[in-house]
């Protein structure tokens, strides 16, 4: 009948997204105190569908208004250009790490409530 479902799929890139930014944070938070290391942040997910693409932005429209599946693919994590570095070449902040934390658990938490709504709308139209 249905062959795939924009609305899980969507979801599903929206939680794969979430958890590489909480990898890359992570990851940041274990070199906080590493001579010379460089932070990484992951680029915004990237929602394409008919030919547009749209980047969530924190400026413009909210990730939530997005209706259409976004690609599964999760960018890679790139050197945070913006990070201001520290006396020991550091650029690491553990108060901008801990907001990014944040930030993907509230993604991943929205993921999984459109993954769950979806999936009572789609129990309750075939009845059980």
């Amino acid at each position: 009948m249905f062959t795939s479902l924009d609305v899980f799929q969507s979801a599903q890139s929206m939680a794969r997204h979430a958890a590489k930014q909480q990898s890359v944070v992570a990851t940041n938070i274990a070199h906080v105190n590493t001579p010379n290391f460089k932070a990484m942040t992951l680029p915004d997910r990237v929602v394409e569908g008919e030919g547009m693409a749209m980047r969530a932005r924190s400026s413009g429209m909210r990730e939530q208004h997005f209706d259409l599946a976004g690609s599964t693919q999760v960018p890679d994590a790139v050197i945070d250009e913006n990070a201001q570095m520290s006396p020991n070449g550091n650029s690491v902040s553990l108060e901008g790490e801990m907001l990014k934390s944040i930030e993907a658990e509230r993604s991943h938490k929205r993921a999984m409530t459109v993954y769950q709504s979806a999936l009572t709308i789609l129990r309750t139209s075939i009845g059980r």
